[in-house]
């Protein structure tokens, strides 16, 4: 499973777009646009993706940043934000790898939520949970 974050992006001023991406992407949209706020975490049940793969579509999402005047600088955006070459590539393999989400620690955090009284939803992730079981120990 693979850990997705639910961001706000502010396009501009009165731009504000609601996007859903793997979580190695977070840092790309904060380098490209003035505010990005996280609304919270999604498990999405889907294999890690090949780094390499990966990195070109990335390149070829986000392409290259734009001047004040919208023209293209030349500098990559993936480039920029994680290295060019095989640096790049590695580190986005490392972030790609901290997405990851084992099932059982999403499995034993809804252990723990039902042990504790707490009724499941079976579509809420693990920063859910966590929330959920720490309100629960709060209160008790």
């Amino acid at each position: 499973m693979l850990r997705y974050v639910n961001v706000l992006v502010h396009r501009h001023e009165l731009h504000k777009q609601p996007v859903t991406v793997p979580a190695w992407e977070v840092p790309l949209l904060e380098s490209l646009y003035a505010g990005v706020d996280v609304q919270g975490e999604v498990l999405v049940n889907r294999p890690a993706p090949d780094p390499e793969a990966e990195y070109d579509r990335l390149e070829r999402k986000y392409r290259e940043y734009r001047d004040e005047a919208g023209d293209f600088t030349g500098e990559s955006v993936v480039g920029a934000v994680y290295g060019r070459f095989a640096q790049g590539r590695n580190a986005l393999a490392k972030a790609i790898s901290s997405a990851v989400v084992e099932d059982e620690s999403i499995e034993a955090l809804r252990e723990e939520a039902e042990a504790l009284g707490i009724s499941v939803d079976r579509r809420w992730g693990a920063e859910r949970l966590r929330r959920e079981i720490a309100s629960r120990r709060e209160a008790a």
